[in-house]
């Protein structure tokens, strides 16, 4: 049974470099996220010689329908001879997520319109909101205080009296 979703992984040469050709997949509608992870370090042969050096990993999140297409501008893109190009299949996931991820391969930016978002895609209702919850009414401006003669007044110590000067 074929996928509708797919993930992608290639590498750059550097994280500017990256930070390019997702942009340019992301703009012309070709994925609908690109993960930059630097730091990854590559092994391998090339041209019979042993290489070890630094790369950036590239995670591409994308429509089963649209690798074809992504692979072509991806060579296109791409500064190495022979760019790396891995497809792997999604069996699964969050539902509203790969609902985004559908709607975000079919929209491009020349239409000027924005990217739906994950949280407009959600197919629960909205959960209400509850009314502000009542503010504590601050003192009335004419009330007056307790006078000396009030129960409320404050006692003073012995040690207050005593330590007053006489009169």
């Amino acid at each position: 049974m074929p996928t509708r979703f797919a993930v992608a992984l290639s590498t750059a040469p550097n994280v500017e470099k990256a930070a390019e050709i997702a942009r340019v997949l992301v703009k012309e509608g070709l994925c609908a996220c690109v993960n930059i992870v630097p730091g990854v370090r590559s092994i391998y042969f090339w041209d019979g010689e042993l290489c070890d050096g630094a790369e950036v990993m590239c995670v591409i999140k994308t429509r089963a329908d649209r690798v074809e297409a992504l692979r072509e501008r991806l060579v296109q893109l791409h500064p190495y001879e022979v760019p790396e190009l891995v497809v792997l299949d999604v069996a699964g996931g969050h539902e509203p997520y790969l609902s985004w991820i559908d709607a975000s391969c079919t929209w491009s930016c020349w239409r000027r319109r924005r990217a739906p978002s994950a949280t407009r895609l959600r197919t629960r209702r909205p959960r209400r909101r509850l009314p502000p919850a009542p503010r504590a009414r601050p003192p009335h401006p004419t009330r007056r205080r307790p006078t000396s003669s009030s129960p409320n007044r404050r006692r003073r110590s012995r040690c207050s009296l005593a330590r007053r000067p006489k009169a």
